[in-house]
Order: structure tokens, then C-alpha cells, then sequence
């Protein structure tokens, strides 16, 4: 992707916001470290789950175009395998995010007790 904004750049002034421009050094730093590990790895992959939320959820017209062309996929007739993708996805994300609140919350409770002095922290500390 960088490389391409990099050929347009070239051809158009094109000015990235700051912002814009770290959160690709983060996504190529962290496809570059599952790409050592496994050689198949793809960021969008991880990311999947989210984007099809997005568009499953999202009502702006942006998104429903967005969606609209990935279960058409440009065509007149609609792609059941893209369309079971952004359900699984959809699920994913869904269930992903449960275990994350439950994590959350976990670890406010853990806070909260160091705070309070009952925790690990106040233990080792006296």
C-alpha cells in the first residue's frame, strides 16, 4: 500500500496527515513481524473481523457501497461465499470483543484492588 501511495505521490501533490502516515509504519511493522513468523500472514486478515462489522453496522452511504461492492464484488449477482466471509467476520469480531470486555473487567477489578491495598502490589510492597 505504501508503495503505491508513494507512486501517486509522485505523479499528484499528495499531502498525508501525520496520523495517517504512522498508523501505516504500525500496520507494515506488524505485518512485517507475522510475515517472519508465517510466511502466509496478512494483516487484513486480523482486521477483517472489525471491517465487516463496520459495514454490517455502519448505515452511512459510504459504508453501504462499501458493502454493496464486496458481496456483489462488482458484479450483478450476489457472491454467497463473500457474503458467509463478512457473516463469520461480523461473528468474529462479535465474540472477540466479549472476551475483551471480559478481560476489561478483569483487569479494572485487579486495579482497583491494588488500589484499594489488597492486591499483589500492596502485598510485595510491605
Amino acid at each position: 500500500l505504501s508503495d503505491k501511495l508513494e507512486a501517486l505521490a509522485k505523479d499528484y501533490p499528495l499531502i498525508l496527515p501525520p496520523y495517517f502516515v504512522l498508523i501505516l509504519r504500525a500496520f507494515g511493522t506488524l505485518e512485517g513481524l507475522g510475515l517472519s513468523v508465517d510466511a502466509n500472514y496478512a494483516i487484513i486478515d486480523e482486521c477483517f473481523p472489525y471491517v465487516a462489522r463496520r459495514m454490517l453496522a455502519d448505515d452511512s452511504p459510504r459504508m453501504r457501497a462499501a458493502l454493496q461492492s464486496f458481496v456483489y464484488g462488482g458484479g450483478d449477482r450476489l457472491k454467497v461465499s463473500r457474503v458467509r466471509s463478512i457473516a463469520a467476520g461480523f461473528s468474529d469480531f462479535t465474540n472477540n470483543m466479549g472476551e475483551t470486555e471480559t478481560v476489561a473487567a478483569e483487569a479494572a477489578a485487579a486495579l482497583a484492588a491494588r488500589a484499594d491495598g489488597a492486591g499483589p502490589a500492596a502485598t510485595s510492597a510491605a
